[in-house]
């Protein structure tokens, strides 16, 4: 499968991302994940100011055929959400690295982030 990854991003093997800019990171899901949910029609996302562990199941998306969890791809504090995400999850989908991102995070350990896949690494999984 040819992948147009963003190479600035890293991933988790549960298909969300984090792109890190000093100690914000901001998370979505890949295009892969949404692909897998075929139509999505609804978003919960973890309400701001929750504080989140490294891979703690924080927020749902609904599809027409399945319900999947999103994980929290490193540990911070939630101080933004997309709300335009969640009142359209498909335009989410269309522009997954873009403006469908889903929240955002004042993180506990930026370095942590790179104990992620690097774009090369989530592909192969793939």
């Amino acid at each position: 499968m040819k992948s147009n990854l963003p190479t600035h991003l890293r991933y988790a093997p549960s298909h969300e991302w984090i792109q890190v800019e000093n100690s914000l990171g901001t998370v979505g899901l890949s295009r892969r994940a949404w692909e897998e949910l075929a139509e999505p029609v609804f978003l919960e996302l973890p309400a701001v100011g929750r504080v989140l562990k490294r891979e703690e199941a924080c927020a749902v998306v609904e599809s027409l055929k399945t319900v999947t969890e999103i994980y929290a791809p490193a540990a911070g504090k939630v101080i933004e959400v997309n709300a335009p995400a969640a009142e359209n999850p498909g335009g989410a989908r269309k522009d997954c690295y873009g403006a469908g991102w889903l929240f955002k995070l004042k993180l506990d350990r930026p370095k942590e982030v790179e104990n992620l896949l690097t774009p090369a690494q989530y592909q192969s999984q793939l």
